[in-house]
């Protein structure tokens, strides 16, 4: 199960390195299926073809794996380019003799990324990244600020990530959720990228038998996990993320017109954080194909800071969010001081938020009769499954409640306490919103019903 270090690429890799000129490359594939040495590869055809003005950083999270990846490219380099190729462990570089440099720098923390710093740098190339914690993908972000090569070299990246890691998130909504594999998409920012998939079959220097009983015996009693390794499939059922059901064809539909609900606005406040305020509708009356009960997210309002971020907050006080909700129901002709606030935060000033937003004219805002986070997450898995097979109440979203929708469908499980969401994630405001909201709806007898009329 030793796996020898290649002096040429693979089929594989071959396939991957044909885009290096034209695109970023995101290396997706499953473990032990030579993504790490295309990366490689790729760093050496960098140093090749821009010699002096080549400056490459190469990242990795944890110090072993970083000394691993820098003998690797050492032994490499020699074999390109001969005995005068040189390693300084002591400040982390390689110099080649065309005057490239290679930089080696972990990443995670404030240091590390203060230590990266100074330098301009012509490609970056992040090894494991799909195992990077949500700080060390935000340095990685922000160390694209040193990517400045000179006019007419375009700035590279290459990144590999397994599925089922840390950013495993992050990675599934910025990069496999973009595009489908090997089909070159441009990002938000305009840079043109590649999807690149894998498994061990693609490594002809891994026996690759022996490795698979590896991870089968490492994923015992995990087979999402173990489809994950295996062959990197970033969408198993059930693999790390908490709503694995939510299909955008099935849940996301425009409500029904001109029919009764009965109202609740669910909110979660916060400030460095956002503030995220939920209009939900649980219908009264059967309706085509919807029956009473069925709940629809209707619209919503928030204080994200830009959009796409859902971790930051502008920091709008609570009188900002009595005016943004007061805005959203008169658009749907609701009296704002019937409909019920459910509103919360997790830093002990609920107290104050529903008393600002009460004097605001949101009479009926309080907090939550209960919480039951669990229990909340669990009621929303049913009525997700109950839209997608038609046996029990279901929750559906309006196509209006866009940042409702791009966070529930990635998020993750916690890897320790599965049946809550993970700790490591800073993006669930709009999630327990829509759980407040669910929770008042199947639990209090409140009024707030009535016929909406006109409203689109």
């Amino acid at each position: 199960m030793i796996e020898t270090l290649p002096t040429a690429p693979s089929p594989f890799q071959r396939r991957v390195l044909q885009f290096r000129r034209h695109a970023n490359i995101a290396n997706l594939g499953g473990r032990g299926s030579g993504k790490s040495v295309s990366l490689l590869f790729d760093v050496l055809d960098h140093v090749r073809e821009h010699g002096a003005v080549a400056s490459v950083l190469v990242l990795r999270e944890s110090w072993a794996g970083l000394q691993e990846l820098s003998f690797k490219l050492f032994q490499l380099g020699r074999i390109a380019f001969g005995g005068a190729v040189s390693q300084n462990k002591g400040s982390g570089t390689l110099s080649f003799p065309n005057g490239a440099m290679v930089y080696f720098k972990n990443i995670g923390d404030a240091d590390s990324f203060a230590s990266a710093q100074g330098r301009t740098y012509t490609m970056i190339a992040a090894d494991e990244a799909g195992n990077y914690p949500i700080s060390a993908i935000n340095y990685l972000t922000m160390l694209r600020s040193n990517l400045r090569p000179p006019k007419g070299i375009r700035a590279h990246m290459h990144i590999t990530a397994n599925p089922m890691g840390r950013a495993h998130v992050h990675f599934l909504r910025n990069f496999v959720n973009k595009a489908p594999p090997w089909t070159p998409y441009q990002s938000d920012e305009g840079e043109w990228w590649i999807n690149c998939f894998s498994d061990l079959t693609d490594n002809p220097s891994l026996d690759a038998e022996a490795y698979r009983r590896q991870l089968v015996a490492a994923t015992a009693g995990n087979p999402a996990l173990q489809q994950a390794w295996l062959f990197g499939d970033w969408h198993q059922k059930g693999g790390g993320l908490m709503f694995d059901m939510f299909d955008p064809k099935v849940h996301i539909v425009e409500p029904p017109r001109t029919h009764r609900y009965k109202f609740v606005v669910g909110g979660d406040y916060g400030s460095a954080s956002p503030s995220a305020m939920i209009l939900l509708g649980e219908l009264l009356d059967p309706c085509q194909n919807y029956i009473p009960g069925d709940v629809f997210a209707l619209d919503m309002r928030h204080t994200c800071i830009e959009p796409g971020n859902y971790s930051q907050g502008d920091g709008s006080p609570p009188s900002v969010l009595a005016a943004m909700v007061k805005t959203m129901l008169g658009e749907w002709g609701l009296n704002p001081a019937a409909v019920p606030v459910v509103f919360d935060d997790f830093r002990g000033f609920s107290e104050t938020v529903i008393g600002v937003l009460q004097e605001q004219g949101l009479r009926s805002a309080s907090k939550p009769a209960r919480k039951d986070r669990l229990g909340t997450f669990a009621l929303m898995r049913n009525m997700l499954d109950g839209a997608v097979h038609g046996d029990s109440k279901a929750l559906f979203f309006s196509p209006r409640v866009g940042p409702l929708i791009d966070t529930i469908q990635v998020a993750p499980r916690d890897d320790l306490r599965t049946e809550d969401l993970s700790r490591h994630w800073n993006e669930d405001h709009f999630v327990d919103a829509l759980g407040y909201g669910l929770l008042e709806l199947k639990d209090a007898p409140r009024s707030g019903t009535g016929r909406v009329i006109g409203m689109w």
